[in-house]
């Protein structure tokens, strides 16, 4: 580690990059899995797609349940299941940072909380607030980023 390297932020970049790591095999295995299923025989795509705790068919109660084709498209890569992972990921990459990181930063460098600031993690959080209480819309702020 090199002087100007913060233990904290090497800490908190090490996460981010796992978080990402788990969602880009997430996305990829996404799409595998609907390749499968979509050759399974007997899969009726206008059914109902169900999961549970267990194997389909061996008694146990379905958990919960969405259109087949609904599921074989959400599961497509970077479709809207993969896209729902990718929110959730940067939801709390920044709530991290905001919550914790942040104040570590402080502490390890001698000021207050508030005076760590850092543009990306900025941008984060605007792209954090369309997804939260936006509807994943961006609106004319997309421009400040």
């Amino acid at each position: 580690m090199s002087d100007n390297q913060l233990r904290t932020l090497l800490e908190f970049k090490k996460l981010s990059h796992a978080y990402h790591i788990a969602y880009s095999m997430a996305n990829y295995g996404m799409s595998n899995t609907e390749k499968d299923i979509s050759k399974m025989d007997g899969m009726n795509p206008e059914g109902l797609f169900q999961v549970g705790n267990g194997p389909p068919g061996k008694g146990a109660p379905a958990i919960a349940e969405i259109p087949t084709k609904f599921a074989l498209s959400g599961m497509t890569k970077n479709g809207p299941f993969s896209q729902l992972i990718a929110h959730g990921i940067i939801v709390l990459i920044y709530e991290l940072w905001n919550e914790d990181y942040r104040s570590k930063v402080a502490k390890e460098i001698g000021c207050e909380t508030n005076d760590v600031m850092c543009d990306v993690m900025g941008d984060l959080r605007l792209i954090r607030n369309w997804i939260t209480h936006d509807g994943s819309t961006a609106d004319k702020k997309v421009n400040n980023i």
